[in-house]
């Protein structure tokens, strides 16, 4: 397990660091994948690729 956080999603995503945050914060991501650590939301890469490639992450506009 490889714990990233939003500057490494959001250039993993090709999007800007404030999309990541907003979609944390409204839960697009499952909790396996995104936990919150006060005010920091952090990753965990192997979860999110498995999320985004599951076809999951496409139902909610996630997709790469």
């Amino acid at each position: 397990m490889e714990i990233i956080q939003t500057d490494d999603v959001a250039k993993l995503l090709k999007v800007c660091k404030r999309t990541v945050q907003n979609n944390a914060k409204d839960g697009i991501f499952p909790p396996k994948v995104c936990m919150r650590y006060g005010r920091k939301y952090f990753f965990d890469r192997d979860a999110l690729l498995e999320w985004l490639f599951s076809g999951q992450a496409q139902a909610v506009g996630m997709g790469v």
